[in-house]
């Protein structure tokens, strides 16, 4: 059991007194204990509680970029996946180093493109680190 019930001056309150999870049902029944009311119904709302991060399947990536790329054109598309419900599993992606005004990112989609005015040279190298968020407020873990 996951709560405890108090009975105070004609008031009944529910304590909460183990974790809660989201992705499991629980039934709750409530009635006085000795049978003279009625039943009544008691809904219990379980909100994610933001304890998942995300995580991208590759701890690195390796892409092969060609001279004559159109600014625009997608580099690659990342994805990072957070288990958590709702916007607390929308992830937001941006880059934060070595794209040098080259690269852009979109922040829903993870989708790395070409930037307008870029050139591409040959052999030159690029490093850019990705983060990935969620959108949900600062994670309970």
């Amino acid at each position: 059991m996951h709560l405890s019930v108090y009975y105070e001056k004609n008031a009944i309150t529910l304590k909460l007194i183990s974790a809660l999870h989201r992705l499991r049902m629980d039934q709750l029944l409530a009635s006085d204990g000795v049978q003279q009311s009625a039943p009544v119904t008691v809904t219990i709302t379980v909100l994610d509680a933001n304890d998942n991060t995300p995580t991208f399947s590759n701890v690195s990536y390796s892409v092969n970029l060609f001279t004559d790329m159109l600014p625009g054109e997608t580099v690659i598309q990342m994805l990072a996946v957070d288990s958590d419900a709702s916007e607390n599993g929308q992830v937001t992606y941006r880059i934060l180093a070595g794209d040098q005004g080259t690269f852009l990112i979109d922040s829903s989609t993870g989708v790395i493109t070409v930037a307008p005015g870029a050139e591409l040279t040959v052999g030159r190298s690029y490093a850019l680190t990705v983060e990935a968020v969620d959108n949900g407020p600062v994670p309970q873990r």
